[in-house]
């Protein structure tokens, strides 16, 4: 047990108290100073509480330095989030952590401020993107929120005051039926079936490589998708051209190599897209790179099958909220990213447009035909009706 005290010296000048824990370690009463903020003090006296029941008394008189957040992360916070946070989250905290080690090295965890993590971002930001900085600002807050609920840090969370970087938000690109029928004529046998399923079914690269034959429920029509991105289930519905494409794949086989179409062995039934052996495709990329590149289609990646599959029902007239669910999305917000039409769409909505104006009157009667002349005002009504006629 401590006591908590308060002592003020006597005297003309006015300097505010000092607060002291007082406690008994090895039958001697020991006098630790807590400094002359009160805030502070009980902040401090609570760190010292939590150490004397953890049986580190030995500690609070010799330590004089509070655990570097290197060691902090090494010892403490990538271990929990291994434990306990998703396998990607896990691999982004890792890379985040090295950074921040190597940047603040041995510096104790108590001495980093607000001022010290914002000259790390302001650094970091002139090597990385916005996204990227505001992913390891998002990292820092989780390590200082974890330590304060361990104890091994008694301040509030300095990241709260850190804004993130802003974000140009854009909407989401898609590929072009010319651009798909370009891509299409210089994919592999093997690569045309993965991008057929990928843009009838709007599952990410990494869900259609994952996909086992377990995944699908033949009576319902559905598949049970496993997301990748949030680990929760989403039952994606299979449309007509999927179920002729995979009830095709659950008898035969197409090797990526030797692109050989062969009936399925008992060991291939396991995944949908697979290797000879039965092993699950990693990914799919260097064929998608190689046949994007011989397409002259440089910018395509093998994630926007998904965000053309979005865009064509949209482009449909598909509710936003029937797109949310078969994308999987838990905020309509995300969806809506995905609401963008090409000109040629953007051009047939604004003709949809009528307001029963009679432009002829217009022209007649208001000021703006006082800046026409007759032989302009001719030529423009001449060509509006020509325009009407169309």
């Amino acid at each position: 047990m401590a006591c908590f005290i308060k002592r003020s010296r006597k005297g003309k000048n006015n300097k505010p108290p000092r607060y002291y824990a007082v406690y008994v370690y090895n039958g001697k009463q020991r006098w630790k100073s807590l400094g002359r903020h009160y805030e502070l003090a009980k902040r401090r006296f609570a760190e010292l509480e939590y150490k004397l029941e953890a049986g580190e008394a030995e500690n609070i008189l010799t330590e004089g330095k509070s655990m570097q957040i290197s060691q902090y992360i090494e010892e403490r916070y990538l271990p929990w989030s291994r434990d306990c946070r998703a396998d990607k989250t896990y691999r982004s905290h890792r890379n985040s952590a090295n950074n921040v080690i190597k940047y603040f090295k041995e510096t104790p965890i108590s001495k980093i401020d607000v001022k010290a993590l914002e000259d790390y971002l302001r650094e970091r930001k002139k090597k990385l993107c916005a996204r990227s900085t505001n992913i390891e600002r998002a990292f820092l807050s989780s390590v200082f929120r974890r330590a304060i609920e361990e104890r091994c840090y008694f301040k509030e969370n300095p990241i709260k005051k850190i804004e993130q970087a802003k974000v140009q938000k854009s909407s989401k690109q898609a590929i072009k039926p010319e651009e798909m029928k370009k891509l299409w004529e210089c994919a592999t046998p093997w690569l045309r079936v993965i991008l057929f399923f990928a843009i009838y079914s709007g599952m990410r690269p990494g869900e259609v490589c994952g996909l086992r034959w377990a995944d699908i429920d033949w009576d319902r029509e559905v598949i049970v998708n496993q997301m990748t991105k949030t680990y929760r289930e989403n039952q994606v519905p299979i449309n007509r051209p999927l179920k002729v494409l995979l009830l095709w794949l659950r008898d035969h086989f197409i090797d990526f190599r030797s692109m050989a179409i062969t009936l399925r062995t008992k060991q291939q039934r396991g995944h949908v897209f697979c290797h000879r052996d039965g092993s699950p495709i990693k990914n799919y990329r260097f064929a998608f790179n190689k046949a994007r590149v011989r397409a002259g289609l440089k910018h395509l990646t093998p994630h926007l099958t998904r965000h053309t599959f979005a865009s064509q029902l949209l482009n449909k007239g598909i509710p936003a909220t029937t797109l949310q669910a078969l994308l999987g999305h838990t905020d309509i917000k995300t969806t809506m990213t995905y609401a963008h039409l090409d000109e040629q769409n953007k051009r047939e909505a604004t003709n949809q447009l009528d307001y029963s104006i009679d432009i002829k009157s217009l022209l007649a009667v208001s000021s703006i035909s006082q800046n026409i002349s007759q032989e302009d005002s001719g030529d423009l009504l001449h060509l509006l009706e020509k325009e009407k006629g169309h």
